[in-house]
């Protein structure tokens, strides 16, 4: 059997997805001279959440949300 892929699911499993989230809006802000609300990551993170189990569910598809 020749193996011809490797799939590796790596969110939060071998990288912090939340951790490079705010640091990448933290610099984005930075970068762009914009202060962001105490709290953002906190709203952020449960839009995102939502926004990923209404597209597993079939609910929404990606071009929905873009």
């Amino acid at each position: 059997m020749d193996i011809k892929a490797v799939l590796l699911d790596i969110d939060n499993t071998l990288l912090d997805f939340n951790k490079s989230a705010v640091v990448a809006s933290d610099n984005t802000a930075k970068k762009h001279s914009v202060t962001l609300p105490l709290g953002y990551s906190d709203v952020f993170f449960k839009v995102n959440d939502y926004l990923w189990s209404e597209l597993e569910r079939g609910s929404i598809i990606k071009q929905d949300i873009y």
